[in-house]
This record gives C-alpha cells, sequence and structure tokens, in this order.
C-alpha cells in the first residue's frame, strides 16, 4: 500500500499520519497521508484510502504559495475498473477530465464562485476547509464547496459539483485519539444531501477527528462513521 505514496524529488516532508475509518467502532478503513514543502514553495498534498488491504482511492493535491489548490490528481477503484480524475483550478472555475474505463475521456468545466473550496472525500484534504472557518466566531459562516465524490451513495465516482454548505462553531474539546488526547474545536458541517457532519479541528486547523451517522436510504443508514487520527506528526510548521 505505502509503496504507492511516492514522495516527491523534492521538497521538505511536513506532516503524515494514518486514519482509522471505523463504522460502528468497527475498523473499516485506513486513509494514508503526507504534506510535502516543495522547493518552488508549492505544497503538495498526498492521500491514499484501503479497504482490506485493497487501495480504494489515491488523491494529490498541489497548492500555490499562498495555499491556493491549482492541481489535483485523483484515482479511484471501482467494480468497472479505475476511473481517473485530473483538475485544474483557477479563480473562475476548475478545468480537467475524467477518464472511465472503455469510454472516452469526459471533460470538466465548471465555473466556481471565488474562494470556494475544493472538497475531495478524503479527510486529510479537509484540512482546507479547517483553513477556512474562523474558528473564534460562532455565527453560522457559509461556504462554497467543490465536491468532488468518490464513493458516494447514487454519485457518480470524480465528477465535480458546486455546493452551498454551512458551518457552525461548537467550541472547545479534549479528543480521546489513541496517540494522545488533543484539543480541538468542534465544527458541526452541513450540506444537502448528507447528513450532518462534526470535524474536530486542531490548533494547526487540521481535522483529527470526523464522524457523522449515515442517513436513510443510504449505505451504513444509522451506522456512526467515524475517521480519526491513529499516528499524527508534523515535522515543520506550515
Amino acid at each position: 500500500m505505502d509503496q504507492l505514496m511516492t514522495a516527491p524529488e523534492n521538497g521538505t516532508r511536513l506532516a503524515e499520519g494514518i486514519y482509522d475509518y471505523t463504522l460502528d467502532d468497527r475498523s473499516f478503513a485506513k486513509e494514508i497521508w503526507r504534506i510535502t514543502r516543495l522547493d518552488d514553495a508549492q505544497t503538495h498534498l498526498q492521500t491514499i484510502l484501503s479497504t482490506e488491504g485493497q487501495i480504494r482511492f489515491g488523491i494529490d493535491l498541489l497548492l500555490d504559495a499562498g495555499g491556493l489548490p491549482t492541481d489535483m490528481e485523483a484515482r479511484v477503484n471501482t467494480p468497472e475498473g479505475e476511473v481517473r480524475g485530473h483538475y485544474v483550478f483557477s479563480a473562475g472555475g476548475v478545468q480537467g477530465q475524467i477518464a472511465r474505463p472503455g469510454a472516452a475521456a469526459t471533460p470538466v468545466q465548471l465555473a466556481l464562485p471565488a474562494n470556494t473550496l475544493p472538497l475531495p472525500e478524503s479527510i486529510a484534504m479537509r484540512w482546507l476547509i479547517g483553513q477556512a472557518i474562523n474558528l473564534a466566531d460562532e455565527n453560522e459562516q457559509a461556504l462554497t464547496i467543490c465536491l468532488i465524490p468518490i464513493a458516494e451513495e447514487g454519485g457518480t465516482p470524480l465528477e465535480p459539483r458546486l455546493v452551498a454548505a454551512r458551518a457552525t462553531v461548537l467550541g472547545q474539546e479534549t479528543v480521546e485519539l489513541l496517540m494522545a488526547d488533543v484539543g480541538a474545536t468542534r465544527v458541526l458541517l452541513e450540506w444537502p444531501g448528507m447528513p450532518p457532519q462534526h470535524a474536530w479541528f486542531d490548533a494547526r486547523r487540521f481535522p483529527v477527528q470526523w464522524a457523522w451517522v449515515g442517513h436513510a436510504g443510504a449505505a451504513g443508514a444509522g451506522m456512526s462513521h467515524t475517521m480519526s487520527l491513529t499516528r499524527y506528526a508534523w515535522h515543520e510548521a506550515v
């Protein structure tokens, strides 16, 4: 599994970790991630998720020197074969293509309002949400999200769409992780088509835990879905 996560040829490793994804407290999947600061001041965030030792998806995201997303590559293993997506983000939107087994590539072109956040299904990449939310403001905050689904119920893998979301800061809590107790800010996140989600962001605004209960009619309905860090190391300040 780890051999698929090839480190960039240049740069400095900033952070890395592993999430354990549980369904009703039963281990279901693991997400491995790492963050590298490249020599040209870009930031490279890479993650893979596996179930039962099989890779489910892998994502590479590039951020410019100002922390804005510029490029993303994603690959998803489906029953029909591997689906690949390539995306280029700009101030006006996202462009790219999706390649599916046995079919011509599908172009992607979606206009995005200013300050839209890309949101792949990866939990580690929701670090971008932590950066965007004012964790000191307990009023409801509006977020515009470019949702890029992986295994969303009824969705098309890797086909981006625009979503209006809202975030509500619920306050400080202590999260009991496997490695240690961590102080974090709890945030309620809501958007259409998904049950309410709870995220816990630490002092670096990184999500140390993410949880929701599956809604009726979906796979895992009524089940508690939790992703918690079981390994977490920062080598340099971001």
